[in-house]
């Protein structure tokens, strides 16, 4: 049984933002949410299923759909922390849902002015 408030198979990970991630207008760019939902589910699977024993096994890794929802911009020097955990462990194929979140910068953003 997993901890209170952890879902089993979760994995958090902090995730970094170079300069190279974001935009011209100073945000991320898409692109990088989706490498960070693939970070997530490989550093998910080497915890719990290690690729060496799947293979053995006679799996093999792949992603069938990625659905994103955008929600608050992140920019550089947010922090931002994501989460991924197995939404369906039954259900072949299983479902995945991660989120970004948990920024590690608080205060203003030095682009905002206050009101």
């Amino acid at each position: 049984m997993a901890p209170q408030g952890i879902k089993p198979l979760e994995v958090e990970l902090p995730l970094p933002v170079e300069s190279y991630d974001i935009d011209l207008t100073g945000v991320v760019s898409n692109i990088m949410y989706i490498r960070w939902l693939e970070d997530l589910r490989l550093e998910m699977l080497d915890r719990y299923f290690p690729l060496e024993n799947q293979i053995k096994a006679g799996y093999s890794r792949g992603v069938l759909e990625t659905h994103i929802q955008c929600g608050k911009t992140i920019r550089m020097f947010d922090g931002p922390i994501g989460r991924v955990s197995n939404y369906h462990p039954i259900r072949i194929p299983t479902e995945l849902r991660a989120m970004f979140a948990g920024f590690a910068r608080e205060g203003p953003r030095p682009d905002k002015k206050p009101a």
